[in-house]
């Protein structure tokens, strides 16, 4: 519904014209969902085009208006994880975990934040409980793959990236990894193992 001009200029971050844009300047008194899509919308824009710090700031205002919506949680500590701020993004998906329990996109970025932290002991459990609920998540697979060679329990790294390879998705255009991807990652495995 925004002209290409106008779309344009929101993804360069420009909000000014945009009927909420006044709310940043003042602290959120009421809860309000449909304003907070407004932000949640303009957040995953951002995050599009790599303007991350604005991103947060749009995430951080959709919490503000909608703070039981576990989706603003988990986009925030994304966003956070991808600017190598771990702790906090933990911070964020622990209150996804605790809104939506059952969302294997939270256990799963809780797993690679812990990755990225080092924390590989730490990592094990939330992907494998992503895989519990979604067996068929090769990313959770492949990582849980990467966790179990950093712990040098190379048998169980081996089992992982046999059943990452084995997975066959459901829709090809939303595959996160494809066999290439796999081929590279266990190679990888395979020359830190020597």
């Amino acid at each position: 519904f925004f002209s290409s001009r106008r779309r344009h200029t929101r993804l360069q971050g420009d909000w000014s014209s945009d009927v909420c844009s006044s709310d940043l300047a003042r602290p959120v008194q009421e809860r309000d969902p449909a304003r907070a899509v407004i932000y949640f919308g303009r957040g995953n824009d951002l995050v599009k085009v790599g303007q991350l710090e604005a991103a947060i700031e749009q995430y951080r205002r959709a919490a503000a208006y909608d703070p039981v919506n576990a989706n603003v949680f988990v986009n925030l500590g994304y966003v956070l994880d991808r600017l190598g701020r771990y702790d906090q993004a933990l911070a964020e998906l622990d209150r996804a975990k605790q809104l939506t329990p059952q969302n294997e996109t939270v256990w799963l970025n809780i797993g690679n934040s812990l990755i990225n932290l080092k924390k590989f002991e730490d990592a094990v459990a939330p992907l494998q409980k992503c895989l519990e609920l979604a067996p068929s998540n090769q990313l959770a697979r492949v990582n849980l793959a990467v966790v179990f060679n950093a712990l040098h329990q190379f048998k169980e790294a081996a089992a992982e990236f046999g059943k990452a390879s084995e997975v066959e998705p459901q829709d090809r255009k939303s595959t996160r990894l494809n066999s290439s991807h796999l081929v590279i990652s266990y190679a990888v495995f395979c020359l830190k193992k020597k």
